[in-house]
């Protein structure tokens, strides 16, 4: 039995002998492009030993007002030959209750077009609104409906 592991041991040596290993150093540092584009002050491709977050390079880009951060991950190492696309923030249209159409007063939660047009109405007898509370008085509109609207007019 002794003999055959030895001999076993012997041929498994023999076999890995014939295999060429390469160390690699995980400490060594690597050369990374990375591009960065979008809503950034200084567009481009940058270079990072891979140690680096995407929080790091948008800082080395530089990182505008309009940029919108809410999907993208800071704290993410980015690949090798990545790309870091950054979108500009989407401000949102408000409405103007004294010149909106029908269709665009439709647009707002709960303003459906029968609705709309007692805006319409209103804004026409009255010559136009004064304040947003104004909206209060056209019938069919009452707290609750003008607090889900209020961020999204104006006069």
């Amino acid at each position: 039995m002794l003999k055959i592991v030895l001999l076993l041991g012997l041929l498994v040596s023999l076999y890995l002998g014939h295999f060429n290993y390469q160390s690699i150093d995980l400490n060594e540092k690597h050369d990374y492009l990375i591009e960065i584009k979008g809503e950034v002050e200084r567009p481009g491709i940058y270079h990072t030993d891979g140690t680096k977050t995407t929080n790091d390079l948008l800082n080395l880009a530089g990182i505008k007002e309009e940029s919108d951060l809410a999907m993208i991950n800071l704290s993410l190492i980015p690949s090798p030959n990545s790309i870091i696309s950054i979108p500009k923030k989407m401000d949102k249209q408000k409405i103007s209750i004294n010149s909106a159409s029908l269709a665009e007063l439709c647009t707002l939660k709960g303003i459906k077009e029968t609705l709309a047009q007692r805006i319409i109405d209103y804004r026409n007898d009255h010559g136009g609104f004064k304040t947003l509370e104004e909206l209060l008085e056209v019938k069919g509109i009452g707290e609750k409906k003008y607090e889900a609207i209020f961020d999204d007019i104006c006069l």
